[in-house]
């Protein structure tokens, strides 16, 4: 006993603090485990099943286009080499073709994507390599080189990511990440189905329209769209950039170094035609009057309004240089996707949608004209295309489905392992033959 004036440490007598409380304690007897590792069988083989069946009725085709040994029209050994080859007129021509092993129904989602093997997005240096500040148009505007260099070294490194040797501007934006842009050009080339058979040029339909389309919008995570990409932005007088606000003699912006554009007929896709490089197009339509020439030499735009200005592997400038979340420049949505970086070095990105009224049926082969601009041979890397549709799991994946049967078939293993010992050589439970006590 103590004194009510007592302090003790003693807990109160209670079933919680004396640690009594009811608790049930199996005793795990050969019946209870060989029957739990039936159950776990059962369940991990019938979703196994499922999910090996599911990934099987997603409509999938790869096509490698280039495989780092230089043997195809698709092979490059210079960066950029297939929208050069155009400019300079001896272009090969390089194709990839499909044919449908099924028919697509019109309310299933054709889904184009590329894949590239042996690119480490996943290393620690480049996924650093890049200013989210930069990005987000953060960063106060200055002629000031020093200065810039001081806000972006830290993140922009190495150095030849943020001060550009061939230029000796400062790219906009920084980093390994947005200097390694996958800038392969792909276009619609071939449609064709029974006996019919529609074709592009350059992009554009000759003959009857085959109504196919890829639809590369909405493709990047809605929340880097507002959260983490800004275009830079200006003062506007009139339309026009007024004087030098975008500072072409500080930065090369994203849009110069990947301007693979070509200008063709609109009607019969014939070209490449006269266009307006970025030095022209900044003086006429931006009030550039500076001295230096402004590198890029793709084209910025038509000279004439005969012409289109069509996409082969390039990025077009903002839309509106005095919003910041206009379309294009930095928000454009395949540049989006590269800069989430892959945690593998064999990965697929997503490039667009295939649209037909109709769907797809079997048979049905679709060819893709290829610009090739990303360079894979210097580190034996391939490149290629997929086509497929998508399950409430993704693409056609049979890893997780042949995780569950193997996992699944193991318990079974076990149980029928144990219930044959069971069988044959049976043990009572709780013998005291099997205690071992110590002899005094």
């Amino acid at each position: 006993m103590t004194d009510n004036n007592t302090t003790t440490r003693r807990p109160k007598s209670g079933k919680f603090k004396q640690q009594k409380l009811d608790a049930w304690q199996p005793i795990l007897t050969p019946t209870w485990v060989i029957g739990t590792f039936f159950v776990v069988a059962a369940v991990f083989l019938v979703t196994g099943i499922v999910l090996v069946v599911q990934a099987n009725s997603v409509f999938e085709l790869v096509e490698i286009y280039d495989d780092g040994a230089g043997a195809s029209n698709c092979s490059i050994v210079e960066l950029n080499e297939g929208y050069d080859s155009i400019t300079a007129k001896n272009y090969s021509e390089c194709t990839v073709s499909f044919t449908f092993t099924r028919d697509i129904e019109e309310d299933e989602v054709v889904y184009l994507y590329y894949q590239l093997e042996k690119v480490y997005q996943n290393h620690r240096l480049y996924v650093k390599s890049r200013s989210d500040e930069q990005l987000q148009n953060k960063i106060s505007w200055t002629s000031d080189t020093s200065t810039l260099i001081s806000e972006l070294e830290a993140d922009c490194d190495p150095s030849e990511s943020l001060e550009l040797e061939d230029s000796s501007l400062l790219a906009y934006p920084c980093g390994l990440i947005a200097l390694s842009y996958f800038n392969d050009g792909i276009q619609l080339y071939r449609f064709e189905r029974d006996q019919e058979t529609f074709e592009w040029r350059n992009s554009i339909p000759i003959g009857p329209p085959a109504n196919v389309t890829v639809d590369t919008s909405n493709i990047a995570w809605q929340s880097d769209l507002d959260k983490k990409f800004r275009n830079p932005t200006v003062d506007i007088t009139n339309g026009v950039n007024t004087g030098n606000a975008l500072q072409y003699e500080t930065y090369e912006y994203l849009w110069q170094r990947y301007d693979q554009f070509h200008c063709y007929d609109q009607d019969t896709g014939d070209g490449p035609t006269e266009c307006l490089t970025w030095d022209m197009y900044a003086r006429k339509f931006q009030n550039y009057n500076g001295s230096a020439t402004l590198p890029g030499n793709g084209c910025a735009a038509c000279a004439n309004a005969t012409s289109v200005l069509v996409n082969e592997g390039g990025i077009r400038e903002p839309k509106d240089f005095s919003d910041s979340q206009s379309s294009l420049g930095v928000r454009t949505e395949s540049f989006i996707v590269w800069m989430r970086t892959a945690a593998l070095p064999n990965f697929r990105k997503l490039y667009g949608r295939l649209n037909t009224p109709g769907g797809f049926k079997k048979d049905d082969k679709l060819t893709f004209r290829i610009i090739p601009n990303f360079l894979v041979s210097s580190f034996d890397g391939k490149k290629g295309l997929v086509l497929g549709t998508a399950s409430p799991l993704g693409m056609k994946n049979f890893v997780l489905g042949t995780a569950y049967l193997v996992v699944g078939g193991l318990a079974l293993v076990l149980g029928v392992g144990f219930l044959i010992k069971l069988k044959l050589n049976p043990r009572k439970l709780g013998d005291p033959k099997y205690l071992h006590t110590k002899q005094a």
